[in-house]
């Protein structure tokens, strides 16, 4: 018996409730969608996070340099944030603090599972590790699809730069691949 602007605005009020405390669904281009398409792997990082009772860095450590694994570690991150956000957090920091050589896979891996929680459970201080770090893969000399997906993460934790303006290039030929 509701209006349909009634029942939007309490569908609304459902799905902002849902969103930070599920795991599995994002609001993103005005309207809800899942984040992974895999429930395997959520189901597995759940089972990881549910069964942890020592150390959940520990946990996930084993998994964090096996491509395999990669979504479940991102997967594992995102759903302890809503259970731990502190351990969350805790874990995807003292991986940006750890040294690393070129392509940086931990450090990607880390931002990536960052991107995956909820911002309302984003600790500032972490966003802004990231961030360090994604500028130091991008000014490095590593190779361009390490630095290209850096930029993109940037852009998907929130770039803060002016990215409207525009460069002018001079008039001419100009070689765009070796061939």
């Amino acid at each position: 018996e509701e209006t349909p602007k009634e029942h939007k605005v309490r569908l609304d009020a459902k799905f902002d409730a849902i969103e930070p405390a599920c795991g599995l669904l994002k609001f993103e281009k005005g309207g809800y969608g899942f984040i992974h398409l895999t429930f395997q792997e959520f189901l597995t990082a759940n089972a990881l996070v549910s069964g942890e009772v020592d150390s959940y860095y520990h946990t996930i450590k084993q998994y964090w340099e096996n491509n395999w694994y990669r979504e479940v570690v991102q997967l594992y991150i995102g759903y302890l944030s809503i259970q731990n956000q502190a351990m969350a957090n805790a874990i995807i920091q003292k991986i940006l603090k750890e040294n690393e050589n070129r392509p940086f896979p931990r450090h990607r891996l880390a931002v990536r599972s960052r991107i995956d929680i909820h911002r309302d459970l984003r600790k500032d201080t972490v966003v802004q590790a990231a961030v360090d770090r994604l500028w130091g893969i991008i000014e490095s000399d590593t190779e361009p699809h390490v630095r290209a997906e850096a930029g993109e993460l940037l852009g998907r934790l929130g770039d803060e730069r002016d990215l409207e303006g525009f460069v002018q290039i001079l008039d001419g030929a100009y070689e765009t691949s070796k061939g």
